[in-house]
């Protein structure tokens, strides 16, 4: 079999697992999605931000990429993005036809109203999948996750944490592991201090992997698991 037959037989094998576990409710909608949003929106104050709050977007295939290694083992019903800026995340993950609510939280308002604005425009040719997206403005620390994911071991959480400092990022995990129940996914840019005699007991590393992101092609992102 020369390489191009080797080829077409291998893409064929993942069209045809994509089309497994990616179980869209309407594949118009992320077409519909990408021409409304195709790339990454920086702010136009981007040097005056703190490093908290640099900017920065997983791209549509690393979405894809996180989402077939997540479904392999785990039936995810709730989707929480820390950090959801401009709401890609939140409004793909709401075309999957197992979740049953989306969330987004946004600390930077402006993030956030362009994430309403994207919404609305969906809206119109797609209101049966943007209900269940839903968008918080502020600090992740002001909102109870147990709540917005009616306690649900079901979830899958994105935080974009390559910025934050290791004291910001074990308390944003110790808040998911005081909230959330075992099984929960985590999904992040840069590990929390697992040494941590808290976050050691209630954290396990499950393996990491390499998606596509806007500042760089190939990030690395690591998975774990509330046990």
């Amino acid at each position: 079999m020369d390489w191009h037959k080797k080829y077409l037989k291998y893409k064929m094998k993942y069209l045809n697992y994509k089309e497994k576990y990616l179980n869209f409710v309407n594949k118009d909608y992320i077409n519909e999605l990408k021409t409304l949003y195709p790339n990454c929106i920086y702010d136009q104050n981007e040097d005056k931000l703190s490093n908290t709050e640099t900017y920065g977007e997983m791209e549509y295939e690393g979405i894809e990429t996180l989402y077939d290694l997540i479904k392999v083992n785990n039936n995810i019903e709730y989707f929480i993005d820390i950090g959801s800026g401009r709401g890609k995340l939140p409004c793909w993950f709401a075309n999957l036809s197992n979740i049953q609510k989306s969330i987004g939280i946004e600390i930077i308002e402006s993030r956030h109203n362009d994430a309403l604005n994207l919404v609305s425009k969906l809206s119109i040719n797609y209101p049966d999948i943007t209900h269940k997206i839903f968008l918080f403005s502020g600090d992740i620390f002001n909102y109870k996750l147990n709540k917005l994911v009616n306690n649900s071991s079901n979830t899958l959480i994105w935080i974009s944490n390559l910025c934050f400092g290791t004291e910001l990022t074990n308390s944003i995990f110790k808040k998911i592991i005081d909230e959330l129940q075992s099984g929960t996914i985590i999904a992040c840019s840069k590990n929390p201090d697992l040494t941590d005699k808290i976050l050691s007991v209630k954290i396990k590393l499950i393996t990491q992997l390499n998606v596509k992101m806007s500042w760089n092609n190939s990030s690395n992102i690591f998975i774990l698991q509330i046990i």
